[in-house]
């Protein structure tokens, strides 16, 4: 790293007032700087492990991020980049620098974490100050002090793509394919607890539609009953006569047995009432 860029990032202090007025034209929205959270002391793979219900997709993503930052020393900064259609966000970041840069590239609509998100390809930047992919991005970054910058994809589903992002006030600090893979092994972690996460999700409705199907069963056969009790229909008639009332009052059949049973408890007689007083 040469004098210049080391006096680069000896003088960046992360705050958004010393970041020069291109950077923030091209960062548009800005955000308070985020409170972070702790990192798993167990590693990388107790991403794997996590207590789904206690977690959320941004609670997984910030831990990728800072166990990413905290092993792999020539990353200064990291964050993960989120797009969903036409929207990019940054759901995790461990730093300014890194938001900041993040925000430059959805300000530019390109750069390497856009890359790596949406092709699922590892993108890596050696030297900011000779990058020719994405000019602007580069200048900036190497503006800012940042030297080389590694993207990998998180694979987080059809809807939406992402990329754990780092970045290095040292040239050429990703070259070596041992640190893409153990990027790529956080990144691929973090995908996997988040499906965990989905398909628990998942369970969770089917139970829950599960019950509603049974309390609702159960509030069906209560109001046939009642049907069969005062009019004298079968079994048949009486379900017969709860659909004609759901199709005609454009209501849900559940809805209708239990107004039906309400109506029956309301009308029948308090405790004691009609018997002569002493």
């Amino acid at each position: 790293m040469d004098a210049n860029r080391n006096a680069r990032a000896d003088t960046s202090s992360g705050d958004p007032a010393d970041m020069d007025d291109e950077t923030h034209r091209a960062a548009r929205n800005q955000v308070p700087t985020p409170q972070l959270g702790t990192v798993d002391s167990e590693g990388v793979d107790a991403l794997g492990r996590l207590l789904l219900g206690s977690e959320s997709v941004a609670s997984v993503l910030h831990r990728a991020a800072s166990y990413a930052q905290r092993t792999l020393p020539v990353a200064e900064e990291a964050s993960v980049t989120l797009t969903t259609g036409p929207r990019r966000a940054s759901a995790a970041w461990t730093g300014l620098m890194a938001f900041e840069l993040d925000e430059c590239q959805y300000g530019l609509g390109y750069g390497p974490c856009l890359e790596a998100a949406v092709t699922g390809r590892a993108v890596v930047i050696s030297d900011t100050a000779t990058e020719t992919r994405w000019p602007a991005f580069a200048e900036l970054a190497a503006r800012q002090g940042v030297a080389s910058t590694l993207s990998v994809p998180i694979p987080v589903g059809d809807s939406a793509q992402a990329a754990l992002n780092l970045y290095s006030t040292s040239t050429a600090a990703f070259d070596d394919p041992l640190l893409v893979s153990k990027a790529m092994h956080t990144a691929g972690q973090a995908a996997a607890a988040i499906a965990n996460m989905h398909d628990l999700d998942r369970a969770r409705t089917e139970i829950a539609n599960l019950q509603l199907a049974l309390e609702s069963r159960a509030g069906i056969e209560q109001a046939k009953g009642i049907l069969m009790a005062i009019h004298g229909y079968d079994a048949d008639k009486a379900f017969e006569v709860l659909s004609h009332r759901s199709q005609n009052s454009n209501r849900k059949l559940r809805d209708i047995a239990a107004e039906m049973i309400d109506q029956v408890v309301r009308e029948q007689p308090a405790p004691g009432a009609g018997t002569d007083r002493a």
